[in-house]
């Protein structure tokens, strides 16, 4: 019988300590993210790129008009700010693209 009640007491000893372990964790901190915000790009085309389409548009002369195909995010530039609330620490994320 103090078998039985020793090893009860010893599995409610143990079920408060786990209890008392994942109170103490560590809560996850709340991330909040602004919706993005854009601002447009200095120069869509990089120099050399600049320079092939004026000789290419110079070889082709007036009969036809040549356009540079590109994506809209190489047209703009996306900023995502993300604010950790419990730190009141702000992170700016740019979104760029290589070249």
């Amino acid at each position: 019988m103090q078998l039985v009640m020793l090893l009860m007491g010893l599995v409610v000893v143990v079920v408060i300590l786990v209890l008392v372990q994942t109170l103490r964790a560590p809560q996850p901190t709340p991330v909040v993210v602004t919706s993005p915000q854009y601002c447009k790009v200095e120069t869509v085309l990089t120099p050399a790129e600049r320079q092939f389409y004026e000789v290419l548009r110079q070889a082709v002369g007036t009969r036809y008009v040549i356009f540079a195909k590109m994506r809209v995010l190489d047209l703009v530039d996306v900023v995502v700010v993300i604010r950790i609330a419990s730190r009141l620490r702000h992170l700016r994320l740019r979104m760029t693209t290589t070249r």
